[in-house]
């Protein structure tokens, strides 16, 4: 995986992408434990990025903040690829 964004407690990376998948997926890491805590990937019939938060994650408001700027970031990253 690619590290590709890093903020006070969370580690953005991106996932190989694989044979069957046409849009990037990320996961969302802790930074201190390298803990899985979201997953960040295309849904189709939203036609956007979303978050899948594992059951265990415990956020606050910073960092759901760094998780939105993040998506937003992709989804403009996308509109300028059009």
């Amino acid at each position: 995986m690619e590290l590709v964004k890093e903020t006070e407690y969370l580690k953005f990376y991106k996932c190989p992408k694989g044979s069957n998948l046409k849009t990037d997926r990320f996961h969302i890491k802790d930074k201190n434990k390298d803990d899985l805590l979201v997953v960040i990937s295309w849904h189709g019939p939203w036609r956007k990025y979303t978050a899948m938060f594992n059951g265990v994650a415990i956020f606050d408001t910073k960092c759901l903040k760094d998780i939105i700027n993040f998506i937003d970031e992709l989804m403009a990253e996308r509109k300028n690829k059009k």
